[in-house]
């Protein structure tokens, strides 16, 4: 679900900030909100918490994919989802 609203939103890379915003448009958890909090993001909503969950969650592969931390932003980190072949 995450790999499609990032490629929806044309973005081959992200940072938590992007997720917590994706994850609770308009202030309301939606459907990829749900799934994150689900799998163990203790608030979608939270850039802090969200970076700490796709922290813990780094180079664990589900479904075929994975989360990759790539480099920092200032300050933040960019991370991508890599599809494991």
């Amino acid at each position: 679900m995450l790999k499609q609203r990032a490629d929806a939103m044309g973005k081959s890379s992200f940072l938590a900030v992007e997720v917590a915003d994706w994850s609770s448009p308009m202030g309301t958890i939606d459907e990829l909100g749900a799934a994150i909090q689900l799998a163990g993001c203790a608030t979608a909503a939270d850039s802090v918490k969200v970076g700490y969950w796709l922290r813990g969650n780094r180079d664990r592969v589900a479904a075929g994919l994975k989360f990759e931390r790539l480099n920092d932003r200032s300050g933040s980190v960019v991370w991508q989802l890599r599809q494991m072949d």
